[in-house]
């Protein structure tokens, strides 16, 4: 038992830093036109992982789980030996050189320079042939790079550093650009886990049992696992199409629709006593809609829009605060849920899930910004003019500030 807990522990770990370090390097490294896609592949990994465990778990016991994850998880670690460093980071650290490289690497995977290369063969370098024919220029992205850090620098001096960012978020009256992107990042992160979908997850086969479908608990857990690798399938899809916020709002409605239709179905099977024969198919179907449109919105993309908002002077901390509170809310309701379907009933618990997707819906539609197609720049720039609006709106109303 007490290896168990060894294991469990260090996978927690790790899983906690990948959270963190996964959405920052696919940001960093991803094209701006394809930055939603790469961003959903740490979701579309996360329900392969867990079909895999319905599937191998089900079927062959923990023994044979635990020795394919381990193989697995040595694999991914090998495959970033060959991988290149964010050229973001390394602009940031002054590290042009290194950084014109990675970048060349992941827009045309051509060959690395020579030692001893020209100024002439460098330049030419920078806008290699790709196989299509076209010209590749970097230097363009690259340039905005090296903007973007130095901006960061001096944001990062003005603030104080680390510190001096995070005291600034609770001053009264100040709602900076970097403090509003915290804020939006870490409420969606908190929605995220407040929905109950890890909690469903993970006793999706006692409450399978509790409703008596006529699949069974192994089979029921696999169909749902599959409709969560489709739906996030689906997201990569959608997310550089029908944009962001659109996703969020479809994604949260749709999750409080199966949760009030779930609710209303253990209302009259567990409270009321109502015979529901006829309608033993529901309650797998209304988990199966839940899961696919919690993966085409609050499932990927909380995590991709955290490295979207967060500016890259706040990008590393801010986001190990928003893993932090999504990690340490996904324990507290994972923790309750039981408690909770014991208490106050299957119906009262997926009703107070029900009602957070709902206020979940309504945050996204009214303050959260798009950030399709926009560089960091942009999306900055959208959070410093909602904060002046904010500002001007308060100086103007009466016993505000003053005149404008």
């Amino acid at each position: 038992m007490n290896m168990l807990y060894a294991g469990r522990l260090l996978t927690g770990l790790c899983a906690g830093a990948a959270t963190v370090l996964v959405p920052m390097y696919s940001a960093e490294i991803a094209d701006p036109a394809n930055r939603g896609t790469v961003g959903v592949y740490l979701d579309l990994s996360l329900t392969v992982g867990i079909l895999m465990a319905y599937v191998v778990g089900g079927l062959s016991g923990p023994t044979a789980l635990s020795a394919v994850c381990g193989v697995l998880s040595l694999l991914a670690a090998a495959s970033f030996f060959f991988m290149p460093e964010s050229p973001q980071f390394l602009v940031l650290k002054g590290r042009r050189a290194e950084a014109e490289d990675a970048l060349r690497w992941l827009r045309t995977g051509s060959a690395a320079p020579t030692p001893k290369e020209s100024e002439r063969d460098r330049a030419a370098r920078l806008t290699p042939l790709c196989a299509g024919g076209h010209r590749v220029d970097v230097s363009a992205e690259l340039d905005s790079m090296t903007r973007l850090a130095v901006e960061s620098e001096e944001r990062e001096r003005a603030s104080g550093g680390v510190l001096g960012a995070v005291s600034g978020l609770c001053k009264e009256g100040s709602v900076s650009p970097t403090s509003r992107a915290v804020v939006l990042v870490v409420v969606l992160m908190a929605l995220q886990q407040l929905s109950g979908i890890d909690a469903i997850i993970f006793f999706l086969q006692s409450i399978i049992k509790s409703d008596g479908s006529a699949l069974g608990p192994m089979y029921s857990s696999i169909v749902v696992g599959s409709v969560q690798v489709a739906a996030t399938l689906v997201a990569a899809l959608l997310v550089e199409r029908a944009g962001r916020r659109l996703l969020l709002g479809v994604s949260g409605s749709l999750m409080a629709a199966s949760l009030a239709a779930l609710l209303v179905y253990f209302l009259f099977h567990q409270e009321l006593k109502v015979d529901l024969g006829a309608f033993s198919w529901l309650p797998v179907s209304c988990l199966s809609a839940f899961v696919f449109v919690y993966c085409i919105g609050f499932g990927p993309l909380p995590f991709l829009m955290m490295a979207e908002f967060l500016p890259l002077e706040a990008r590393s901390w801010g986001c190990g605060l928003a893993a932090c509170v999504n990690w340490s809310l996904m324990f507290v309701v994972v923790r309750l849920f039981n408690l909770c379907m014991n208490s106050i009933g299957e119906a009262a618990t997926f009703g107070i899930f029900c009602a957070i997707c709902i206020l979940g819906t309504l945050f996204v539609l009214t303050l959260v910004p798009e950030t399709q197609g926009k560089t960091p720049s942009e999306i900055r720039q959208h959070l410093q003019d909602r904060e002046i609006h904010t500002v001007t709106r308060r100086m103007s109303t009466p016993g505000g500030l003053g005149v404008v």
